[in-house]
């Protein structure tokens, strides 16, 4: 791949940040993007350490151009190197995906910021469809998730009324939005890792989840270890598929302008799991958990318009056996921050203060 110099230089500023408390409309950001940057984007959500002489090799470009362009796109809000893993090995035991009514006393967007500063909510969308906004929760426990519904959800002027699905599994995500595309045959279906996470693992996520390409001389000295074992760490937890480090953009970025979340109910006597691994294969597939309550399955999509979602509800979902309906709700607006491991000392006090950055888990 190689681009000319001119293409480096982007097609004006991005002024507005995706992890700013108020969040424009990310297919707003899209047509200020190059070439350059999207091809760009599509190398740091593989591999968001990957290096600054690596990058410019693959793109046939300069050191300089690409340490320029990176900087500016951080700047901006466009893109957020951060990290991307399995809430429980974090310390959230405890998920939910709330569908959110709101009432005519204030706009759809005003809610959803409100509820996207909230303590738990990590991922928040506004949608068509049967809700208005989504509410992605990550909390402690039961009596947390309890908390959290009825204090900082309920009590949000304008929410009419809620429902909560609860994840029984998280079984597949993978924002890489190319990369997802093209599945290899080996790859796992599970999220779940088999390894857990130390105090030093959970700090080192910590500051890589604020900047994924902090140098890990950096994080050695703040926490008094060796470079080479913040880099064993770092390498046993994305080895184990406990952790990515990765670019974190808008899917309309690198070419996504339609993404939605597919409620699945099964028919009868179908296997769950087994279905859940079967949708996780699809290409356009990014995310499926198993959820509890009206849909068995919540499956998140990212598809090149609204074409090609129909192509994919009609001729990959539907015909699967197992499928009994779908309802899909398309994302008009996106609300993301890294999930960070649990503070030890949090006993469902508030965590971190929102830092939001590009989207998302995707919308990247």
């Amino acid at each position: 791949m190689s681009l000319s110099e001119d293409a480096c230089a982007g097609t004006g500023s991005v002024t507005e940040s995706l992890f700013a408390p108020h969040v424009p409309d990310w297919l707003e950001l899209t047509p200020r993007l190059s070439p350059f940057d999207r091809a760009l984007i599509r190398l740091l959500q593989l591999d968001g350490r990957r290096s600054v002489a690596q990058l410019a090799k693959t793109l046939g470009v300069t050191q300089k151009a690409v340490r320029r362009r990176l900087h500016e796109l951080g700047d901006s809000g466009a893109v957020r190197i951060t990290t991307v893993g399995d809430p429980y090995l974090m310390g959230y035991r405890v998920i939910a995906n709330v569908g959110v009514r709101v009432d005519s006393s204030r706009d759809v967007t005003e809610v959803a910021e409100e509820l996207a500063a909230q303590r738990r909510s990590f991922y928040v969308t506004v949608v068509t469809g049967r809700y208005n906004i989504f509410v992605e929760i990550s909390c402690i426990d039961n009596d947390d998730l309890l908390r959290t519904v009825e204090h900082d959800i309920a009590r949000v002027k304008g929410v009419l009324s809620y429902e909560v699905h609860p994840y029984m599994r998280l079984q597949y995500q993978n924002p890489a939005y190319e990369a997802s595309r093209e599945k290899p045959a080996t790859e796992s279906s599970r999220v779940r890792a088999s390894i857990t996470f130390d105090a030093v693992d959970r700090e080192i996520i910590a500051r890589l989840s604020e900047d994924g390409r902090v140098p890990y001389q950096v994080i050695a000295r703040a926490l008094r270890i060796s470079d080479s074992q913040v880099r064993q760490r770092v390498r046993r937890m994305i080895s184990a598929s406990a952790l990515r480090v990765m670019a974190m953009t808008m899917p309309a970025a690198v070419g996504f302008d339609t993404v939605a979340l597919i409620g699945v109910q099964i028919q009868p006597g179908a296997s769950v799991t087994e279905l859940a691994s079967v949708v996780s294969r699809l290409p356009a597939v990014i995310y499926v958990a198993i959820t509890g309550g009206r849909y068995q399955l919540h499956v998140e999509v990212v598809c090149r318009d609204a074409e090609d979602l129909l192509s994919l509800l009609d001729e990959q979902l539907r015909p699967l056996a197992g499928v009994a309906s779908l309802e899909p709700w398309t994302y008009l607006r996106l609300y993301y921050r890294p999930v960070r491991p649990i503070d030890p000392g949090d006993s469902a006090a508030a965590n971190s203060a929102p830092t939001w950055a590009v989207t998302p888990k995707l919308l990247a």
